[in-house]
């Protein structure tokens, strides 16, 4: 059950979850992109099949034979949920000559070739091993575009993601990874995360009925 806190959160606009947003940057090689956050309803539907369809390229293959397989409607009306909030990494086209537009009648179409990437979270609470809930910020998804990988931006939005917990005074960022996305966990370890005190291999009942092994791990970081 979310919290004042949590409930709060979800209510603030991404102007006063993020003030410092948008920012433009530039990759080594000079080509710049543009930082925002958005919510879903500031997405056309164009837009969202674009943040998909990145989303299906990088995961397909990792995730069709894991816990979590998924299918485009299951996917979608998880990215899409309302309390949803996006970090989107553009290149060429400037979000903020966009945010001259009033927010509330904003929509924006996004092409194929401008996403560079994307950070999906929510504020939701999460058990723990007491009888107290955490108010955290949840990484649901980090993607970036192949061509533009191992050039700072994962690190970048990680950045972000910890400035907008610690100003809504969450207690840690928390996601889950799949133990065969090898090159994502070796990122987060690098980046402060720890299993975190619910993860299966940490739990005391870490043996689940079947006998087999969990294939993915939470990981969180304190704020």
């Amino acid at each position: 059950m979310a919290t004042s806190k949590i409930r709060s959160s979800n209510a603030k606009s991404p102007t006063v979850l993020a003030p410092h947003l948008p920012i433009i940057d530039k990759l080594p090689n000079g080509q710049r992109y543009t930082i925002s956050l958005l919510s879903p309803s500031s997405l056309t539907l164009q837009s969202q099949d674009v943040l998909y369809r990145l989303l299906d390229h990088n995961m397909r293959s990792l995730q069709s034979n894991s816990s979590f397989p998924y299918t485009e409607i299951s996917k979608k009306e998880e990215m899409f949920d309302p309390t949803s909030r996006f970090l989107l990494v553009l290149g060429e086209t400037p979000m903020d000559t966009r945010d001259e537009v009033p927010p509330k009648k904003r929509q924006i179409d996004i092409q194929e070739h401008e996403l560079f990437g994307f950070c999906e979270f929510r504020f939701d609470v999460e058990e723990t091993l007491s009888e107290k809930l955490a108010e955290v910020v949840y990484c649901y998804e980090l993607q970036l575009r192949p061509s533009v990988r191992k050039q700072g931006i994962a690190k970048q939005l990680i950045g972000i993601l910890e400035d907008i917990g610690r100003l809504r005074k969450m207690e840690k960022i928390m996601l889950t990874c799949l133990k065969n996305n090898a090159s994502a966990l070796s990122f987060y370890r690098r980046q402060g995360f720890e299993a975190d005190e619910i993860d299966p291999t940490r739990m005391s009942e870490e043996e689940p009925e079947n006998g087999e092994e969990v294939d993915y791990v939470i990981l969180s970081k304190p704020l």
